[in-house]
């Protein structure tokens, strides 16, 4: 199953799932290693820059044939894959302050975020594709596609992302800064093209199995901003959206309110909202007359959840959850937790009730 990414601190799995069924069934081995360097330094003691340079590779024991039909098993080819990935980046930011109004501090920081990185698949064959762990190898968010900034994206990315962080700070009793309010403006400016097959854009593919690479014929431009309140320790309020501009939706909406209530118990609201296509999600069989309407790589949902935590001691925790499905009115998920804390571990139990599943098999 293809489970939705998690976002901060709230325990749902967002309402995605796809088993895509026998002909996916497969046995393999994988191996994955990733390394970066990074060297920051800064320039008149103004701008602060971070150039890196990184090197992924990963490696399966075995690949699959194309099966575009869904009938029987796709095939194994009994090949070995290797993916390597290439990224080169540097982050360019120049920060100020101002104080105003005794105890409180303005901060601005402009910036730019430079990422070049290639992907390629080694040992593919004519009509045959890896096996992907939806898991660890594909983007599960939108932000996974178009934030950039190096988030080790499974496959080529080439942009730039511009934006501009402001923060008002206030001291408080003791003289220490405290951030009250903040927000980020931003744009990910995606410029890497890729060649599609013909057909519905929600289930063209990509012609390259080989180079995966899933930008437009004329680049994506990606706007967001982000913001945080946090009146006191204990309490915060915190936004992100981003914008998508191909589609003219909003493709990534997420607000949270997270208050703290004592040292043992704290609570947390959200919405979600996602409206996006996985480009890298796009290679399930269906068909045209009866599926036809169906998106099975599309996230499209507006969502309310709530959850509770209670610290029972230093290493054990529970809390309960629940997820309202907004567009459908009906409940989608309740469930509840329980953990164990270490120092450097952490151990996880959970029991839900899902109310909906849907195959497209």
């Amino acid at each position: 199953n293809r489970n939705y990414a998690k976002h901060g601190d709230r325990h749902t799995d967002y309402p995605f799932r796809h088993s895509p069924g026998e002909w996916a069934d497969y046995q393999c081995f994988r191996f994955d290693t990733y390394h970066r360097l990074t060297l920051p330094f800064r320039i008149a003691d103004v701008v602060s820059v971070v150039p890196r340079a990184g090197f992924r590779a990963t490696y399966w024991n075995d690949s699959g044939y194309e099966n575009l039909s869904g009938r029987g098993r796709a095939g194994s080819t009994h090949d070995d894959v290797t993916r390597t990935i290439v990224e080169g980046g540097i982050t360019f930011a120049a920060r100020g302050t101002a104080d105003f109004a005794e105890s409180w501090q303005h901060m601005v920081e402009p910036y730019a975020d430079v990422l070049a990185q290639e992907a390629k698949y080694h040992g593919l064959a004519h009509g045959t594709r890896p096996y992907v762990f939806d898991s660890i190898d594909a983007s599960r968010d939108w932000l996974d596609q178009f934030a950039g900034r190096s988030r080790n994206l499974p496959y080529s990315w080439y942009g730039v992302t511009p934006g501009l962080r402001n923060a008002f700070r206030k001291a408080d009793d003791k003289g220490r800064m405290r951030t009250v309010f903040d927000f980020d403006a931003y744009a990910a400016v995606q410029l890497n093209r890729t060649t599609w097959t013909n057909g519905n854009r929600y289930h063209r593919l990509a012609r390259r199995a080989d180079h995966p690479n899933y930008g437009d014929k004329d680049g994506i431009v990606v706007p967001g901003f982000r913001a945080r309140w946090l009146p006191d320790d204990d309490t915060a309020l915190m936004a992100r959206f981003e914008y998508d501009t191909e589609n003219d939706t909003v493709a990534y909406a997420d607000v949270a309110w997270r208050q703290v209530l004592t040292k043992a118990f704290k609570y947390e609201l959200g919405l979600v909202r996602r409206d996006h296509r996985w480009w890298d999600f796009s290679s399930a069989p269906f068909d045209s007359e009866v599926q036809k309407n169906e998106d099975f790589n599309v996230a499209r949902f507006t969502c309310i959840d709530a959850s509770f935590e209670h610290e029972l001691c230093d290493a054990i925790a529970w809390g309960p959850f629940i997820r309202w499905d907004c567009r459908e009115a009906e409940l989608d998920e309740i469930g509840s937790w329980i953990a164990q804390r270490t120092d450097c571990l952490g151990f996880r139990f959970s029991v839900s009730y899902d109310n909906c599943s849907e195959s497209l098999d």
